[in-house]
């Protein structure tokens, strides 16, 4: 019996290969389409500008504005993917001019405007994280955005410096 495979427009985004997509090449993604409603929509795949990676992607995280932007009640930023997510973790496939601190194949996580509940996401390479040592997908796509929020109460907000103690006497978030 002949092993039929119908060929995917990811194809060309194999493992390690560097190639910058011909043609309309398509990929899925969760989007509102409406308040209460999402739909699987296809999109175009995007070719990273200037300091942007595009990632595969191997899992992204859940946050409340997700939730409130399924609800109707956050709005994207001004020219961010209406698909919905603002955390992945997942591999580069392709990298933008002036990216250097990244190569095909490298794993990674990071906290993105939207787009992440995607098949591919166009991330800021600065806003990138090296996937932590023995994590899952998974538990990676949850880093970014407990990781911002943490540092900027901690740092920015509180003004903690090194040689200070902080008592967390609460591990969860949302409403």
């Amino acid at each position: 019996m002949e092993d039929v495979h119908e060929p995917s427009p990811m194809d060309s985004f194999g493992p390690g290969r560097i190639v910058k997509p011909v043609g309309k090449q398509r990929f899925r993604g969760w989007e509102v389409v409406g308040e209460n409603k999402i739909e699987v929509v296809e999109k175009l795949v995007m070719w990273p500008k200037e300091g942007e990676l595009l990632v595969r992607v191997r899992s992204c995280g859940l946050s409340m504005s997700d939730v409130m932007q399924r609800k109707g009640g956050f709005v994207s930023p001004v020219g961010a993917s209406p698909v919905l997510g603002q955390e992945i973790a997942g591999e580069v496939v392709a990298t933008g001019e002036s990216v250097y601190d990244w190569s095909i194949g490298d794993r990674l996580c990071c906290l993105v405007p939207s787009g992440a509940f995607a098949e591919f996401c166009i991330c800021p390479a600065a806003q990138c994280l090296p996937m932590p040592k023995g994590f899952s997908w998974a538990e990676s796509a949850a880093v970014p955005l407990a990781c911002a929020v943490s540092w900027c109460f901690l740092f920015d907000l509180g003004k903690l410096t090194k040689g200070q103690t902080v008592l967390v006497h609460g591990g969860a978030g949302g409403a």
